[in-house]
């Protein structure tokens, strides 16, 4: 059965439903219960999402949605569904990248106005930490803990752990987080999401409501992400299981412990590389952007190219 909803994690799902300025209440709700209190929004507008570089080799900066409040504070806000080697690295790009282009003509003192990086993730930020805590935020400080800039801030919110029903939620943030991870397996409207923000979101967020090409450009998007899933599962169960055979192999080569581990980590390298190069053939094959591909698998453009 074709889901009722579009899923509002997908790029195009996303923009649809907060990035159109018919939607802009929305949004506004939405952000207002992800910020702290004092940074909260009436009223904003939407920017250009395009950022280009001061010169023409410079690399570009594309974000899902850039708005700007009426108090001059900046919002990117960015929706990821995969997992990328150096997210981290590339919110302080994008972040540093904006910061460059705001900068006042003239007479300028080098006042900045805020700036926050708001990510929404479908994946854990930190694996290795092994915390249920879902909900990140980033600021600049000093050796002693103490806050040493106030206007650059970074929130993350990692949707895949949230696992509350919708009987459980006690705050508006939880109400948000839930849609973002369920919208596309709910049939109807649960009772507590009665509120005029959530009643226009299921509006637009109606697959039979949608005009023919969002709807065609919506399905060609799902179509997409289930061939990427698919690859993206067959290639790391290729991997895992060469991984293990050549593991297992070095390991009754060395005959102890010590030997096997090694033989699994090489094996675990290799796999790695191996399934990087597949995903990015088979992607190649789809009619993947470049710049996307080099982005999901950590290649450079040129080896993809090569493929």
């Amino acid at each position: 059965m074709s889901a009722k909803y579009i899923d509002p994690l997908s790029d195009f799902g996303f923009k649809h439903l907060f990035g159109r300025e018919r939607n802009k209440a929305i949004l506004i709700n939405l952000l207002n219960a992800i910020l702290p209190e004092e940074n909260h929004i009436k009223e904003l507008n939407y920017v250009n999402t395009e950022q280009i570089g001061e010169f023409i080799n410079d690399r570009k900066a594309v974000y899902d949605l850039r708005c700007i409040s009426k108090n001059g504070t900046q919002f990117i806000v960015e929706v990821q569904r995969v997992k990328q080697r150096y997210f981290k690295d590339r919110s302080l790009f994008y972040a540093s990248r904006l910061i460059s282009h705001i900068a006042h003509q003239g007479d300028w003192d080098f006042k900045l106005n805020p700036l926050f990086t708001i990510g929404i993730l479908d994946f854990e930020l930190d694996k290795t930490k092994q915390t249920d805590k879902l909900f990140h935020t980033v600021t600049l400080k000093d050796d002693e803990g103490e806050l040493f800039y106030d206007k650059l801030h970074f929130i993350y919110l990692e949707v895949s752990k949230f696992n509350k029903t919708e009987k459980e939620l006690n705050s508006i943030l939880e109400h948000w987080l839930f849609l973002l991870k369920n919208l596309p397996s709910m049939d109807a409207i649960p009772y507590q999401f009665t509120s005029e923000y959530f009643a226009q979101l299921f509006q637009e967020a109606e697959v039979a409501l949608m005009e023919s090409g969002d709807r065609f450009a919506y399905d060609q998007e799902i179509k997409r992400l289930r061939d990427l899933h698919n690859t993206t599962k067959y290639a790391l169960d290729e991997a895992r299981a060469e991984g293990k055979a050549k593991g297992l192999k070095e390991g009754r080569k060395l005959g102890k412990e010590q030997g096997r581990e090694e033989g699994r980590e090489q094996g675990r390298e290799e796999g790695e590389k191996e399934k990087a190069l597949r995903i990015a053939k088979n992607m190649k094959e789809e009619g993947f952007p470049l710049e996307l591909i080099s982005r999901l698998t950590g290649l450079d453009i040129a080896k993809i190219e090569a493929l």
